[in-house]
């Protein structure tokens, strides 16, 4: 279209390097060499924007490196300090799980309605063990997806769903020794016909030896509830369109609640448990940093003149 118009000799009179004036018109080559300058000069925008592009792209997969990273440190010294220091002894661990099995089965949630009829379920149908295995064992790598794809498309809300990550954590990180609890796999000793399917049909052994080791009776609360709600959460915050994210995320969580107790990991209580602290942890965040989710001009930050309520007067 530029060339037409210099062709046309509708491209006005422009001032030279010098000052004198450059007439497009009288001089054909102008327009030419005119062409070229602009063009020239769009094709290094874009070569400029795809560079910055690249550069935005490249520090968003170093962060989501490096959170992984951490949380994989954090999440292996969790696991170790619990299962090394401070445990209690397990006869302990079975009496609770006796007081729980009587609470459920108080509240109409007994583990012979629910843990046990779906567990069983389950079992006959071999594929479905498997998948719920699987699911199971991949908790963390779930968790370290959900967050590096936040840090990297919503680094914001990244930023405070790890601040609840943590505060959770940190409540659930001395429970094992406050209430240690034997899972159902381990009850059926107590005469409860609970199946360790990750022994029976996967061929691992749980134990808290080695380095994937973890404590045997720390299953209250489920912190693979807990951890998997707050991916839910990341997934929410990075993919939000059509709230894709948050059917993704609550997917997720729903597999995640049903693997926990085919597996016999885990029971009800040890679920809502999980997300009772997540909601304290949320809680938390939110006092401590609302602040920080204000508005610039509400905080009356340098530079954002404050909001002033009500009309001109």
């Amino acid at each position: 279209m530029l060339r037409r118009a210099i062709a046309k000799g509708n491209v006005p009179a422009r001032q030279g390097p010098g000052g004198d004036t450059i007439d497009a018109r009288s001089d054909p080559g102008v327009g030419d060499r005119l062409y070229t300058s602009l063009s020239g000069s769009q094709t290094r925008e874009r070569h400029d924007g795809a560079r910055h592009l690249a550069g935005r792209a490249g520090r968003g997969l170093l962060r989501a490196v490096a959170v992984v990273a951490v949380m994989f440190a954090l999440l292996q010294g969790y696991s170790w300090f619990r299962k090394t220091y401070f445990v209690p002894p397990s006869s302990v661990g079975y009496e609770h799980a006796v007081e729980i099995i009587d609470l459920q089965r108080a509240l109409g949630i007994g583990v012979e309605r629910v843990e046990i009829p779906l567990q069983q379920r389950a079992i006959e149908h071999g594929w479905l063990i498997d998948v719920f295995n699987f699911y199971y064992r991949q908790m963390k790598l779930g968790v370290f997806a959900a967050a590096a794809l936040c840090v990297a498309l919503a680094p914001a809300a990244f930023r405070r769903y790890a601040r609840v990550f943590l505060i959770a954590t940190a409540i659930a990180f001395p429970m094992y020794a406050l209430y240690p609890l034997a899972p159902p796999r381990l009850m059926q000793s107590h005469g409860y016909p609970f199946v360790d399917t990750l022994a029976v049909y996967a061929g691992v052994q749980s134990s808290s030896a080695g380095a994937g080791g973890a404590n045997q009776f720390a299953a209250m609360p489920s912190m693979h509830i807990g951890w998997t709600a707050i991916a839910a959460l990341w997934l929410a915050a990075a993919l939000p369109w059509r709230h894709v994210g948050a059917w993704l995320g609550g997917l997720h969580l729903t597999l995640m609640a049903f693997a926990v107790v085919v597996t016999g990991n885990h029971y009800v209580l040890d679920i809502v448990a999980g997300l009772i602290v997540v909601g304290i942890a949320l809680a938390i965040e939110w006092l401590v940093f609302q602040r920080e989710r204000r508005p610039l001009a509400d905080r009356g930050e340098p530079g954002h003149a404050p909001r002033v309520s009500g009309g001109m007067r």
